[in-house]
């Protein structure tokens, strides 16, 4: 369906709603004696022990992701079903995910706050099938645990029980072995004496290279694009070739990768297909510094050309050995380092042992509690309680969408959707203490699958979970002579998981805050996705970070999932604009001052964020107010993040998401994702355009799902070799926070409160927490949940 723009928010004044019970006031807390300084961590924290099994759960905890052995006997199952015809009308083709089953929500809060029966622990298998007339389709079915016995089918997506698939089989040697042998062809023959200008002394292609190595290299996916806007059964597949930098074989060996070998891809000439032509695979153009040709004989006319004469100038050196190489390396630089005499910056630790506990998935920590999950599409939160209320159902990354502009053709149409093509979620790396995360850090395992039908592996130290002083006081004011002050020190707690896709690095977190505010950020490092430098060109696209080489501009679009369930489930949107307000005084003097104009959205709505008017996005309860008779509620602060395409382009279908900073919706279960696997091979008709959520449905009184976007526009320069910074602003993410939720800050019932009264003589006047222990004599951390070891 074609994109509808989504329906503009109706203004109406904010309801009243109807006076509820004043809550008791919270019991006064005791005062506390601190455990010693020097007490052992928590052993139920300190993940890396060998007893850690003592601390869990047996069984998974209820949102937890399929263990290993339930996800292998999952796919067990289903392919002996398969063999024994018992999926007919459909054969088993391939496997897109298999993760837990969520079942209907009313049913999990009827379990979790009314003492229902819990509902059954279920897989759910989203599977390619043939069907009887050979063609391809998407399915969905959940399969009862742990031991698997029956399925049934489930939609897809919401009015979906099937889904259009299409099987390209670019990937295979039928395909990709034509091509490599023309380009081949083409580079050691007609080309090679430009090939070996360009690239300084390049030796012609061959495995068991010696001196100024190359290779063959795809640049960027396969692009897919429909000649009829809409159908599927037809389709074009252009895929691109240029070559990289490679290392010279050992003993006669082939050639071997250089560190960082994504900043040695080369293209000042690369060659395009027509992949899936009628013959063969077709050469469609070969790109020579920027500009593109349809054969042999016009680059080879092109670079005789003395229009063309500054080419020759333009080269890119070579290398054989690592050491020529290290901009793109984390190997030491020539020279002194910087204190050297005292190597080790501060570090963290918990003077009492974990102030945390970790129970298999499940967290909790200073009223927080929730179960964290990993899933193809990125990390997952649920059943996020603060001071025993549930503030969140759900929040969940949905997709991380890369679209590139380049002079070649491998860059310049390229987009990456990392969350549902490439797996993200399923693509942990081990964290590495005192780096990945701080030293007092616990670890926690997760399952990781990448599909396809193979069988998963456990991730180790897929998560860190620590607490760390933000060194930014949580609440303070002056300590005023005659009148006093106080503070409150603010620590918080993190949720960590780092995710690595090809040259990209995703470290996705959640914090939590004593206020009751959380954090979800994704902060971006890695490699840049390099490509040649090309003078009076390349500028448009980037900047140069080493001798002919560069990146391309390109932008990184997150989506998030946030069921807040703000006072239950009945929920409605206020926005409180910032106006101006102009008006006369009693001396007819015209003054402008400000206010607020409020609003409840009526339907579904998208809406982006605009700085010039500034606003807060609050989720209200339509049933619960505060102590001061104004709902309940929590606002929201994306990252502001724009995407420049034209609402009118036709690959806009396919990340619809995009459009919006944020979009709300009514619940449903089975709207579950913002986007499905092929959205980008298929961009013209894609399997779930979003907008097709935007219905016009009512959201007041509902329960209301938010989809956040947000992101940043990288523009590559000469610091992000070897690697992009993460103090470089390329993040994502949104915070939430209290919006009248509580009847004052939820963090005055913390101990480390410190108050001073004004009257007090400065000698007489107590310490903070934190300076006692320290003056008392504080021993030095044993850090005895640290791994003694790294793979």
């Amino acid at each position: 369906p074609s994109p509808t723009p989504s329906p503009t928010p109706s203004p109406t004044p904010s309801p009243t709603p109807s006076p509820t019970p004043e809550p008791s006031p919270s019991p006064t807390p005791s005062p506390v004696t601190p455990d010693s300084a020097c007490a052992a961590p928590d052993a139920c924290s300190a993940l890396d022990q060998p007893d850690r099994e003592s601390c869990m759960s047996p069984t998974p905890n209820f949102f937890e992701s399929l263990t290993m052995e339930e996800y292998n006997a999952v796919r067990d199952y289903l392919l002996a079903q398969d063999e024994a015809g018992a999926l007919a009308p459909f054969k088993f083709s391939s496997l897109i995910s298999l993760d837990r089953y969520s079942p209907p929500k009313a049913d999990v809060l009827a379990y979790l706050d009314q003492g229902a029966p819990a509902p059954p622990r279920e897989a759910r298998a989203d599977m390619v099938v043939e069907k009887e007339d050979g063609s391809l389709a998407r399915i969905a079915v959940k399969v009862d645990l742990p031991s698997p016995s029956t399925w049934s089918r489930v939609p897809v997506i919401r009015g979906r029980e099937e889904v259009f698939h299409q099987v390209l089989g670019i990937n295979s040697a039928d395909h990709t072995t034509p091509m490599r042998e023309m380009v081949t062809e083409m580079v050691n023959g007609p080309l090679y004496d430009i090939i070996s200008h360009i690239y300084e002394g390049a030796s012609r292609l061959a495995d068991n290279c010696t001196t100024k190595c190359t290779r063959l290299r795809q640049v960027g996916p396969h692009q897919v694009v429909i000649p009829e806007a809409g159908d599927r059964s037809t389709f074009d597949v252009y895929s691109t070739f240029g070559l990289e930098r490679r290392l010279p074989g050992v003993d006669g060996g082939n050639t071997r990768s250089f560190q960082g070998s994504y900043l040695h891809r080369l293209s000042y000439i690369t060659f395009d297909f027509h992949t899936l032509a009628v013959g063969g695979p077709k050469l469609i153009g070969i790109n020579l510094m920027g500009t593109v040709y349809s054969s042999v004989e016009e680059v080879l006319a092109a670079w005789d050309d003395p229009a063309n004469s500054a080419w020759k100038s333009w080269t890119i050196p070579l290398f054989d050995s690592q050491e020529e190489a290290l901009y793109a390396t984390f190997q030491p630089r020539p020279g002194p380092s910087r204190s050297p005499e005292k190597p080790l910056a501060a570090i963290s630790f918990d003077p009492y042992g974990a102030r945390y506990k970790i129970d298999r998935n499940k967290v909790t920590w200073m009223g927080w509690e929730l179960e964290l999950a990993a899933s193809k599409r990125g990390p997952k939160w649920y059943n996020i309680i603060f001071k025993g209320e549930r503030i969140a159902y759900e929040i969940a990354h949905q997709e991380a969408f890369a679209a590139y502009g380049g002079h070649d053709s491998g860059l310049h149409h390229t987009q990456y959707y990392d969350g549902t093509t490439y797996s993200q979620g399923f693509r942990g790396s081990e964290m590495v203490p005192g780096i990945d995360c701080p030293l007092n850090a616990a670890y926690i395992d997760a399952f990781q699958a990448l599909g396809g039908g193979g069988r998963g592996r456990t991730g180790r130290r897929a998560w860190c979970v620590f607490e760390y002083d933000t060194a930014l006081p949580l609440l303070i004011h002056d300590f005023t002579p005659g009148i006093g002050g106080g503070g409150v020190r603010n620590t918080a707690l993190v949720m960590r998981t780092k995710l690595t896709i090809g040259n990209y690095d995703y470290i996705q977190e959640m914090q939590l805050n004593l206020d009751g505010s959380m954090h979800v950020n994704a902060v971006l490092s890695g490699y840049m996705q390099g490509s040649s430098y090309v003078p009076t060109v390349s500028q448009v696209w980037g900047n140069q970070v080493e001798v002919g080489m560069g990146s391309a501009l390109h932008d990184h679009t997150m989506n998030w999932k946030v069921d807040l369930d703000v006072g239950g489930t009945s929920n409605q949107i206020e926005m409180e604009r910032v106006v101006p307000w102009r008006f006369n005084d009693n001396a007819n003097r015209l003054w402008t001052s400000k206010k607020l104009d409020k609003m409840v959205s009526q339907t579904e709505f998208g809406m982006n964020m605009n700085p010039a008017n500034p606003m807060k996005f609050v989720v209200q309860s339509t049933e619960k107010q505060n102590k001061w008779g104004t709902p309940r509620g929590y606002a929201i602060h994306s990252t502001p993040h724009h995407q420049i395409y034209p609402y009118d382009d036709p690959a806009m279908a396919s990340f619809a998401w995009t459009k919006y900073n944020v979009a709300v919706t009514k619940f449903y279960d089975e709207e579950w994702t913002s986007s499905l696997e092929q959205d980008d091979i298929f961009p013209g008709a894609p399997a779930l355009n979003f907008d097709t959520y935007l219905n016009g449905e009512n959201i007041v009184g509902e329960d209301l799902v938010l989809w956040v976007t947000s992101g940043t526009y990288h523009i590559p320069h000469s610091e992000d070799a070897p690697v992009t910074p993460t103090t470089h602003g390329n993040k994502a993410g949104f915070t939430l926070i209290p919006f009248n939720y509580f009847d004052e800050n939820a963090a005055m019932d913390v101990t480390d409160l410190f108050t001073s009264d004004g009257t007090i003589p400065k000698d007489e006047k107590p310490l903070p927490m934190i300076m006692k222990w320290a003056n008392d004599g504080a021993c030095v951390p044993s850090y005895d949940i640290v791994p003694s070891s790294f793979a």
